[in-house]
């Protein structure tokens, strides 16, 4: 396995990256996304989910995820990479302050996955903006910060790593 690639255990879809207050420069200078992971052998049609956010849904377009893919959606008239399947939509959510995000069925409303988005998830004494958020470990879920250079990694893995779990009493520098 790669760094940061979600654990073998874990199977579904998985919302992986949401850059919600961009760069002011760079390449991803203002490009709001999410990043989704499919985690499975099969192909997921794209159209068959959606995302629930702030009592809004959006539909997503018809597009195939093969398995083992990354899917990135921004809004339409914005391309913050080229890697990944490019997912624009003409309805994206705003992503503004702290909200609740989760990816669902269409036909039966069931929540496949969700992220609490708050400054919190940038980290204790770490800049809110100005960079994505990055899941690094599936189960249980684990966001931090991006520490890439340009801020995020649409449509890649991320190269960080879950923080170790350590003993009780350890000195950790």
């Amino acid at each position: 396995d790669e760094p940061g690639d979600p654990a073998p255990e874990a199977s579904g879809i998985f919302i992986t990256e949401v850059m919600a207050s961009p760069p002011e420069s760079g390449p991803l200078n203002g490009a709001k996304y999410i990043e989704l992971y499919n985690n499975t052998s099969e192909t997921i049609p794209l159209q068959a989910l959606q995302l629930h956010y702030k009592g809004q849904r959006f539909r997503l377009p018809a597009t195939p995820l093969a398995p083992y893919s990354y899917a990135l959606l921004y809004p339409l008239g914005s391309h913050p990479s080229d890697l990944g399947v490019q997912v624009p939509m003409l309805e994206f959510p705003a992503l503004s302050g702290s909200f609740f995000l989760s990816l669902e069925e269409v036909s039966t409303g069931e929540a496949l996955d969700r992220i609490h988005f708050s400054p919190a998830l940038y980290g204790e004494g770490v800049p809110a903006g100005g960079a994505s958020v990055e899941r690094v470990a599936l189960r249980p879920a684990e966001w931090r910060r991006s520490d890439s250079p340009t801020g995020g990694t649409p449509g890649k893995p991320t190269a960080m790593k879950a923080h170790q779990a350590v003993e009780k009493g350890t000195v950790v520098i």
